[in-house]
């Protein structure tokens, strides 16, 4: 492909491109919806062909869009720009990290990115060419027919709004407009699982296939990437409303990882033993991020401005970790797990009032598949499945180590199974 004063060759496409994907590089349907179970490589693809169609047609602003703008600088945006890296891309590119901008330096084209959560600037948007929706799921009916009507006026080329998701309830929206209403001629569906993808781990693929023993809902929707339906539930929805300007204590819960995510929760309180604040704690996602070093995890504390005194309540798994965050001046401390403590830490939350947000997609995203393991005759075990559990996991560090003991005084311990 020749582009103005550079050419780019595309002819090791196929070798790098899962083949489940390859032909959807020439899909122009008006909707594509890549439905698929965990690891199936559906998201890849997506930023593969952002990138291909920026590059091989003229004129374009992409737009990346999630229901909360924050997280797609540790997603869509991360990965854009690593495969920009792998195909040797970088040097064609210009990269704007406050904005989340990717500017094509021989044509001008540009990939944007927006989040829902900026209603006024979507209302504005204008000169978009095609959107990709990742973890479309986040979406409301009413936040998708706003990007659709977005997407008008002539182009240069084809209009696409690429969705991504896993197919979390067979009751939500997507499936009864996608999947059972589809729209002749104007949609493509297409389902994947990690059996499509050639280069997943053995480790990964061992984890999704171990949930066919543990809980078969789960298996269904991220091993086999079909639509279904959760039971055994761990927690009740948490109750979304708005925080309060202030708290009577707060602390943090934090989940260690690299391979998988790190996930740090704030956890707010009120008076626990005041009749209209009884068992209500409110809960905010902080970090939710894969890679990170414990000086990269250092970095995003503070960028996200944990203070110094404010205990942080860490997997005591990771003591070497720990030590080090408190060798960069956060008051980091092992949290209380021993045998039980899973079960004890469960039982605590549930008897609490949880509070969400929007804004905290992946605990959010969490708490709708956090689910009891199941025994091979079907019954529910006393133990949740180890998937898809990192916010989970620092959530119960924070509250159970924090507030566990003592309990205030309305707890009653035996209905808490404690």
């Amino acid at each position: 492909m020749t582009g103005a004063r550079v050419e780019i060759d595309l002819r090791n496409l196929r070798a790098v491109t899962n083949e489940v994907f390859y032909p959807l590089f020439w899909n122009e349907s008006r909707y594509l919806v890549l439905v698929g179970g965990a690891g199936s490589g559906k998201s890849v693809f997506c930023a593969q062909k952002f990138l291909i169609r920026l590059v091989a047609e003229p004129g374009h602003c992409l737009c990346i869009l999630r229901k909360v703008h924050k997280t797609i600088r540790h997603s869509c945006f991360a990965l854009l720009r690593q495969i920009i890296a792998q195909w040797g891309w970088s040097k064609y590119f210009a990269t704007n990290r406050t904005d989340l901008t990717l500017t094509f330096a021989p044509t001008g084209a540009s990939i944007i990115s927006l989040g829902l959560d900026d209603a006024e600037k979507l209302k504005s948007l204008a000169g978009v060419t095609s959107f990709w929706a990742e973890e479309a799921t986040e979406f409301s009916q009413e936040d998708f027919e706003q990007v659709d009507l977005r997407l008008r006026g002539e182009t240069p080329s084809y209009k696409q709004i690429l969705l991504s998701l896993n197919p979390i309830s067979r009751m939500h929206w997507l499936r009864k407009r996608f999947f059972v209403e589809r729209q002749h001629g104007m949609t493509t569906t297409h389902r994947s699982t990690w059996r499509d993808n050639r280069f997943l781990d053995r480790e990964y693929i061992r984890k999704i296939e171990v949930l066919r023993e543990q809980n078969p809902g789960l298996h269904t929707i991220y091993g086999e990437g079909e639509w279904g339906v959760l039971e055994g539930l761990v927690y009740q929805p948490p109750m979304v409303d708005a925080y309060p300007a202030t708290f009577d204590d707060e602390f943090y819960g934090l989940d260690f990882g690299f391979n998988n995510p790190t996930a740090l929760v704030w956890v707010g309180t009120k008076d626990l033993n005041r009749r209209e604040h009884r068992g209500d704690v409110y809960l905010r996602e902080l970090i939710y991020e894969s890679g990170l070093t414990t000086p990269d995890l250092a970095a995003r504390m503070k960028a996200v401005g944990v203070p110094r005194n404010v205990p942080i309540y860490g997997d005591p798994a990771e003591p070497d970790r720990i030590k080090e965050l408190g060798l960069h001046g956060f008051n980091c401390k092992p949290a209380d797990k021993g045998e039980g403590s899973v079960r004890a830490g469960i039982s605590l939350c549930q008897g609490l009032r949880l509070h969400s947000n929007p804004e905290n997609v992946n605990l959010n995203k969490e708490f709708e598949t956090y689910s009891w393991e199941k025994s091979k005759d079907g019954q529910y075990m006393d133990r949740p499945v180890k998937f898809a559990d990192h916010a989970m996991d620092a959530m119960r560090y924070g509250i159970y180590t924090h507030l566990g003991s003592p309990q205030p005084a309305f707890f009653d311990r035996t209905k808490l199974g404690i």
